[in-house]
């Protein structure tokens, strides 16, 4: 019974193998189109007569394709019912094209939108309400132009009021809009075999599925566009209202197809990668869930991911999206901060966590992007989120799975390191004609909570590592090879650091949240076995060698003086060589990314 299910999920119902009327040659009626438009078969040779035809006369046009449909040959090759969708699809479209010949006027949009039997209220009547025949049986042709027609008349409405949303929330247009979406996302759930790779329209469309599923994330994202800037400007206080309009119907729904079309990707032409403002579909998915009760979440997460996809390929396909270069900016900062959704269900997706390489992946994406972003707003979001993800997982997480890889091989002390130093040094209290913040002092706030957050649960996960390192030994028993992992990270970060932050501002000065910061980062230190006294003799042990002996690691006279003294490095200045061989495979090891002279 649940192979019968399956199949129905991705093929398609019925027969696979009864040949749909669409399937055969065109053929043409009998009907006179020549007052409208030619009619030949072909497209390239009717479309301009059809594309004229609507823009002298869209109203007579909507009123045509009505009688097309009503008289068209159910799943049959309605070639002139296709071609008329098309190029009413094109006609909103280009509607805001600066070219006269293709721009459509606000009182033409209106009319055609609102006025009784409007072009949007057919539509829905065509893909959701007509009971007499399935649409989506009809040729997937057809199903994409009227996809599209739905995505114009929603998208050139945005293009126009993007600026004023608050003002639009209950205009006529908003309404149909919300309409719209009531009525659609069912249907199109329902039918989402249609949007899958090898479905059974397939055998007769080559390519269905991929196409249908562009057009389908066309339409998806484009209305969560809608939602989006609609409730950013109602939150900004224009109005006081919660927008719930597009949470009333079928908002599941919604929310299941754009996680299907994230999780289905699919290039829009070949050779080229998935357009990356597709990527944003995933955070689309979870978008309601800023005022979601829990028990919502969790069952999202079990029922539609979990059951629907499995855990390992979701885990697997985010870190697809956290591989590509073009994921930069704000839409990487808000990706990972929706990365937790997993953890309402840990126990599914904690065996896959690492095997999928999402931890590494997030990893090489910061490392990635923070040299190339210029907003430090958006680069200050980037590591809090990325942080809070990392300290999330290694803290929920089974004992040391995942702790493990994110204390080795996510660099993560290092990002810690940096957050504290930028969290501590913007939460200064400006003076008159001081030099203006890189961060706004909202952004600031954030930042300080998200560090200390982050640093207080690393130092209990610390204090778990230690306990379990020492069990039976007592606190000077042999240390576990994660103990040691993450004392030999945060060393190399901690002191300098803490001398960082004391320099930064003299004590006396510091906020009180400044000196909680500072106070938990020494208690870090101190809880993996680290000490200041000797951190800081150390680092002056190190000076010394520095100035005496050669920089490269692994040369003999690393932690000796040379028979010859050393040679400064010509491009910083900082660091010393006893030969042109130890500077060569010093840069080759990692001093090109420190020395100034690539500065």
């Amino acid at each position: 019974m649940e192979t019968e299910s399956t199949e129905v999920a991705v093929r398609g119902p019925g027969d696979p193998l009864t040949r749909p009327p669409w399937a055969d040659p065109y053929f043409l009626d009998n009907m006179d189109y020549s007052s409208y438009f030619e009619v030949t078969g072909s497209t390239n040779d009717d479309r301009p007569s059809c594309e004229a035809y609507i823009r002298s006369k869209p109203f007579e046009a909507t009123q045509l394709l009505q009688s097309l449909y009503n008289q068209r040959r159910p799943r049959g090759t309605n070639y002139a019912l296709w071609l008329l969708t098309r190029c009413l699809a094109d006609y909103f479209k280009f509607g805001n094209n600066e070219d006269p010949a293709y721009y459509m006027s606000e009182d033409t949009y209106n009319e055609l939108v609102l006025e009784p039997g409007h072009l949007t209220e057919l539509c829905l009547f065509m893909v959701a309400l007509d009971d007499r025949t399935p649409f989506f049986e009809e040729h997937p042709i057809w199903i994409h132009n009227v996809l599209d027609l739905l995505n114009g008349i929603m998208t050139l409405y945005y293009l126009r009021h993007q600026d004023r949303f608050a003002e639009e929330i209950d205009s006529p247009t908003m309404r149909i809009i919300r309409k719209m979406g009531c009525t659609l996302w069912k249907p199109l759930w329902e039918n989402r075999w249609l949007f899958t790779d090898g479905n059974r329209q397939e055998e007769f469309s080559p390519d269905a599925g991929k196409e249908l599923r562009v057009a389908l994330c066309n339409l998806v994202l484009n209305f969560y566009r809608l939602l989006r800037e609609s409730d950013a400007a109602l939150r900004k206080g224009i109005s006081k209202r919660d927008f719930n309009e597009f949470r009333d119907h079928g908002f599941e729904d919604l929310r299941r197809l754009a996680l299907f079309c994230w999780m289905h990707r699919s290039r829009t032409e070949p050779g080229k990668a998935w357009p990356v403002e597709f990527e944003e579909l995933y955070h689309d998915a979870t978008l309601a869930f800023l005022r979601s009760l829990p028990d919502e979440k969790r069952a999202f997460v079990h029922d539609d991911v979990v059951s629907t996809y499995g855990a390992r390929a979701f885990l697997e396909r985010a870190t697809e999206t956290l591989r590509r270069p073009d994921m930069t900016g704000v839409m990487l900062s808000n990706f990972v901060n929706k990365l937790d959704l997993f953890l309402e269900d840990i126990p599914s997706f904690a065996p896959h966590l690492v095997e999928s390489g999402l931890l590494q992946a997030l990893r090489a994406a910061v490392e990635l992007q923070m040299p190339l972003e210029k907003d430090e707003e958006v680069k200050a979001y980037l590591m809090n989120n990325a942080l809070l993800f990392y300290v999330f997982v290694a803290s929920k997480c089974p004992p040391f799975e995942a702790a493990s890889t994110i204390i080795r091989h996510c660099n993560v002390m290092k990002l810690l390191s940096i957050m504290i130093m930028l969290a501590f040094a913007t939460n200064t209290t400006a003076l008159p004609g001081d030099k203006p913040r890189s961060l706004s002092l909202a952004t600031s706030d954030t930042i300080m909570t998200g560090t200390i957050l982050t640093l207080q649960t690393f130092v209990e996960l610390a204090h778990d590592i230690v306990a379990h390192s020492t069990a039976g030994g007592g606190p000077n028993g042999r240390k576990s090879g994660l103990h040691i992992t993450l004392r030999d990270a945060l060393k190399a970060e901690w002191f300098p650091t803490y001398a960082s932050l004391i320099k930064t501002i003299p004590e006396g000065e510091e906020t009180p949240r400044q000196t909680h910061l500072k106070h938990v980062w020494k208690r870090f230190g101190e809880v993996v076995g680290l000490d200041l006294e000797r951190e800081y003799a150390e680092v002056k042990r190190d000076a010394r060698r520095k100035e005496t002996c050669c920089a490269w690691k692994n040369c003999q006279w690393h932690r000796l003086p040379p028979p010859n003294p050393p040679r400064v490095c010509k491009g910083c200045g900082d660091v010393r060589y006893c030969s042109k061989t130890c500077q060569t495979d010093d840069w080759r090891a990692g001093h090109k990314k420190d020395c100034r002279r690539l500065k």
